[in-house]
């Protein structure tokens, strides 16, 4: 899959990642999260990243190893 990849730190909170996907030109992000991550500690943040995107026409593709 091509798109753009935006890799968040691990301290990055569900709304700064929104932010990142939103900024982004291209239709297709991958969200690479690291290990540990704040946004993996709760499915509600992925939630959002997803909701906040689809309404913004865009694909999120996470790829993370947690």
């Amino acid at each position: 899959m091509s798109g753009k990849k935006i890799i968040v730190s691990k301290n990055d909170t569900a709304e700064l990642a929104v932010i990142k996907v939103l900024k982004c030109k291209e239709d297709k992000v991958i969200l690479s999260i690291p290990n540990f991550s704040q946004l993996a500690n709760s499915i509600e943040n992925l939630r959002l990243i997803k909701r906040e995107a689809e309404e913004a026409g865009k694909e999120v593709v996470i790829e993370s190893v947690d």
